[in-house]
């Protein structure tokens, strides 16, 4: 019994998946009520009507993309020349637009001069002493810190692969290969975990 009754449940199953669909629909006993037809059209040609009647556009309220106030700000005074003025009472600026720029990317080298001074020492040798570098993560690195900084972020916050990177840097002039950003990131993971 356990068994027809499963295959029952089967046969079933497959009629609702595979079967014929029933095509009736829930208002086709009214298809042949005429009158009640006739005003249902009217009902739907008067809301048809209303509307196709241009409707007054209202006017959308969009809250402006704020910039922080903390970003440093660089003022362009649009002046009038002395013929435009000439005449005037006075004159005096208004602030008419506000515009988000951006410094693209720059490279540049940073070289470090080290002063040296020599001392005579009262056997006739001489010393050398020689002004404090500052300290890198890194030790001997040709990438400034900036430099290093700019990596890790474009590389786990922006999502940049390390050979974009590199063509980023090959266009501003700078060619540090993929293979020595990847070794700069190795070894800041053995400084930040020190740090840490």
């Amino acid at each position: 019994k356990h068994i027809l009754l499963l295959e029952e449940q089967l046969r079933l199953a497959r009629l609702r998946k595979f079967g014929a669909r029933s095509e009736k629909l829930p208002f086709q006993g009214e298809l042949f009520d005429e009158a009640e037809l006739e005003v249902s059209l009217e009902e739907v040609e008067k809301e048809l009507a209303e509307a196709e009647e241009p409707k007054k556009p209202r006017k959308r309220r969009t809250k402006a993309d704020g910039f922080n106030e903390n970003l440093p700000r660089i003022q362009v005074r649009l002046t009038l020349d002395e013929e435009e003025k000439a005449g005037a009472n006075k004159t005096f600026f208004s602030k008419v637009k506000e515009e988000l720029d951006i410094v693209p990317a720059q490279a540049r080298v940073i070289e470090y001069w080290q002063e040296k001074a020599v001392f005579e020492q009262e056997d006739g040798a001489q010393q050398l002493a020689c002004a404090a570098r500052p300290v890198h993560p890194l030790g001997k690195c040709q990438a400034s810190v900036r430099l290093l900084a700019w990596i890790l972020v474009a590389k786990y916050a922006d999502a940049l692969p390390l050979y974009r990177l590199e063509g980023i840097l090959k266009r501003h002039g700078g060619h540090i290969s993929r293979t020595t950003m990847a070794n700069w990131i190795i070894r800041l993971d053995d400084v930040f975990k020190v740090s840490a």
